[in-house]
């Protein structure tokens, strides 16, 4: 992904047995800092069972990102990675 302070960029995470609804993507930067998609809910594009679409404001910041689904019941999935450069 390209690192922006300003774009919005089209993120798909897929798994299975995501909520789709009450749930939520949280992110972590690569400093350590999370931000989490229930701050901006109409950046979301779509949720399935089996994926999230979710445009990423990644505030310029480079380096390895960290992205987990927390569902509505609470479970989290594994982290996934992605590379902001």
């Amino acid at each position: 992904m390209t690192a922006s302070a300003t774009a919005l960029t089209p993120l798909t995470v897929t798994g299975s047995n995501f909520s789709t609804s009450g749930g939520h993507l949280q992110f972590t930067d690569p400093n350590g800092v999370g931000y989490s998609s229930a701050s901006h809910p109409t950046r979301v594009v779509s949720v399935t069972s089996a994926q999230w679409v979710y445009q990423v404001n990644n505030g310029g910041t480079t380096g390895s990102w960290k992205v987990q689904v927390v569902n509505a019941d609470g479970s989290i999935s594994n982290a996934a990675t992605f590379a902001v450069r």
